[in-house]
């Protein structure tokens, strides 16, 4: 994946009578296969609810605080979102959404960029989470993880801030890795990949 090998068609030579997807009508690049394409939707949100569920469990082990996983809640438009870790700490009145998004690296400021979309999509359910968890402070973090397995300085130092262990955090990219070559092996061959 980090040399551009997977015979998607877009890479030059792989296909001589079209560059579009096998599955839809996109152009078959490595991005679209690990985050846009239907035909991999159901592996990309396991992948994404393992991350999420190792991050929670990890979180769950300090008693200090209390972790939701899933939480639905609704904005001030009266829209519904779902947020996907909720971190409490009673003594000290403060609420964390914990947003883990996965997304093929692209460049550096990506994670920033990532955060900022989850702030502007939770920030409006503030308001309802507090009345609900009688919480007065709150703030949204979106983590980004690397389609490749790579996760980014601004993802580890929020890691970090929960005391999320090393081990965690080496399963997480190990498990984002080999999560992301059973999309591939699913998008170009029809075939499980055996996590």
């Amino acid at each position: 994946m980090n040399c551009n090998t997977i015979p998607v068609r877009t890479l030059p030579g792989r296909t001589l009578d079209s560059t579009r997807c096998r599955n839809c009508d996109e152009q078959e690049t490595l991005p679209h296969v690990l985050g846009f394409c239907h035909h991999g939707e159901l592996l990309r949100i396991n992948r994404r609810n393992t991350v999420r569920s190792l991050i929670a469990s990890s979180i769950r082990q300090n008693a200090s605080y209390e972790v939701y996983e899933e939480v639905g809640c609704v904005s001030s438009d009266g829209s519904t979102r779902r947020a996907d870790i909720i971190i409490i700490d009673r003594q000290k009145d403060k609420g964390v959404i914990l947003d883990p998004t996965i997304r093929f690296e692209m460049h550096e400021q990506q994670p920033q960029e990532v955060c900022r979309e989850k702030q502007v999509i939770h920030e409006p359910c503030c308001q309802h989470l507090g009345a609900q968890y009688h919480i007065t402070h709150w703030t949204v973090f979106g983590l980004m993880f690397g389609a490749r397995g790579t996760i980014p300085r601004e993802t580890l130092n929020q890691l970090k801030q929960y005391k999320i262990s090393d081990a965690t955090i080496d399963a997480i990219g190990s498990h984002v890795l080999k999560s992301s070559l059973a999309i591939i092996s699913n998008h170009l061959y029809q075939t499980k990949f055996l996590l």
